[in-house]
């Protein structure tokens, strides 16, 4: 109206309302300083910026003024076949160049949600040559006033780049937190800022796929599969990952593989607990100086105790246990009364490639462990087994490991810990006292229970969303 050009429809007029992108805008940023006409007609803004309108040609300084605007899903600039995906330079209400956004090698994914429309009528004074080509629809673009806006408002475009990812982000985040609230509870205790990013990140990616407004489910299924993907590539320390997801399918992909993990996790946490009882019988066992073979019971069945990795520690073949265990008996008829009085049992175990050889000795002695002695007893146990290997494996040169339990109260004076095992080192063997062994279990599979508390608390979590 402000040129006096009107157009009608069957004689309704066409005004600017008839644009209906404008409904469709998310974040808007208003080129230039003068009171942008179309303001009011953004209703659906979240986010609003102005940005400088001023340009540099020559010496004469110039303002353009208009907006930039991107809209929630690029699909919305398509309507009927026409695709509005463009940044339109208007002069004195005509237009200059119909879509400035060609011009551009723009690769960013931002670009694929924008429109625009720039006034720049100084591309259009009398006194200067004629900037239109031919089809009254281009600018020339060898044209410095044209170069001079381009160059502007690319300086626009990298700035709305820089902000768009994270306004995005951000939004999602709260269409989501503000639909599942069990949702914003995980969020707000994710107590490290760049696991919050990457939550935001994920967010999106379920933001920008079409869900049935009536159908609420496949959404909350998916929002289910995305913490379940979260989790499981947090404790990966893997979250980068979330960069490289853009579909549902990836996004179930990942919560498959952390649905497994999570079943894993909930039978070695039964496991765990299990064990956990085991290791508080042994202490109450060793406490209470208890019968012999209630210990050797616990030590020999549940090699673990001394070492996780021996998880599945065996006794060899029958033949093998039975070979050693007539030479180790045929030791211990020689031994001396005060010899057969300070042991409890030995055993013979393989684990990883080793052979290891156990001897127990009682948790509270009422007679004295010296390391000479034990080390005299550990020498004759590791030259009958060596034998044995030797001629009943085709390894000539078998790796034999010595473990010695005894109680803390051996360990005293002269005959310390380090006297113990300097005596034992010949033979690949050191001292472990009950009290340790019990303490590392302990502390083993108990810090795994703390750490899988977490198992509960995100079953409790999908079960609220």
């Amino acid at each position: 109206k402000k040129y006096n050009f009107i157009v009608r429809v069957n004689g309704e007029e066409i005004n600017i309302d008839d644009r209906d992108y404008f409904n469709k805008l998310e974040f808007i940023w208003l080129v230039g300083k003068e009171e942008n006409i179309y303001k009011d007609k953004f209703k659906n803004i979240k986010h609003i910026k102005h940005l400088n309108g001023e340009v540099k040609i020559d010496s004469l300084d110039c303002n353009m003024t208009g907006w930039i605007g991107t809209v929630e899903l690029p699909s919305q600039l398509n309507e009927e076949g026409t695709n509005n995906n463009k940044i339109s330079i208007l002069t004195r209400g005509k237009v200059a160049q119909e879509d400035l956004l060609e011009t551009y090698t723009e690769g960013g994914i931002y670009a694929d949600y924008m429109i625009g429309e720039i006034k720049a009528d100084f591309l259009d004074i009398d006194e200067d040559d004629d900037i239109a080509t031919s089809s009254r629809q281009k600018i020339n673009e060898d044209d410095a006033r044209f170069i001079a806006v381009k160059e502007k408002v690319y300086n626009h475009l990298k700035q709305i780049q820089n902000v768009w990812t994270e306004l995005r982000n951000q939004e999602a985040t709260k269409k989501i937190l503000t639909q599942f609230p069990a949702v914003r509870e995980w969020y707000n205790e994710l107590s490290i800022k760049s696991y919050q990013e990457q939550a935001r990140k994920l967010f999106k990616t379920i933001d920008k796929l079409h869900f049935d407004s009536g159908n609420i489910e496949e959404k909350r299924t998916l929002i289910k599969q995305s913490v379940l993907a979260f989790e499981q590539l947090k404790i990966r320390d893997n979250l980068d990952k979330i960069d490289k997801i853009n579909s549902k399918n990836e996004i179930e992909l990942v919560a498959v593989f952390s649905q497994l993990n999570q079943i894993e996790a909930m039978l070695y946490y039964d496991i765990a607990h299990g064990r956990i009882k085991v290791i508080q019988e042994l202490k109450e066992k060793i406490q209470n100086n208890e019968l012999e073979k209630v210990i050797q019971k616990h030590i020999f069945d549940n090699l673990w105790l001394l070492n996780p990795s021996w998880e599945r520690a065996t006794k060899a073949t029958n033949y093998m246990e039975k070979t050693v265990n007539q030479a180790f008996e045929t030791i211990t008829k020689n031994f001396s009364s005060e010899e057969k009085k300070a042991r409890i049992d030995i055993g013979y175990r393989t684990a990883g490639g080793k052979h290891i050889i156990i001897e127990l000795k009682r948790p509270k002695p009422s007679y004295k462990i010296d390391p000479f002695t034990l080390a005299g007893q550990v020498d004759k146990y590791y030259r009958a087994l060596e034998k044995c290997l030797k001629a009943t494996a085709d390894n000539k040169n078998p790796y034999i490991e010595v473990i010695c339990i005894i109680g803390k109260h051996s360990l005293t004076g002269t005959h310390n810990r380090e006297a113990f095992d300097s005596q034992l080192t010949r033979f690949n063997g050191r001292v472990y006292p009950y009290e340790q062994l019990i303490e590392e279990a302990y502390e083993s599979y108990s810090e795994y229970l703390k750490n899988e508390e977490k198992v509960g608390k995100l079953k409790e979590l999908l079960d609220k969303i």
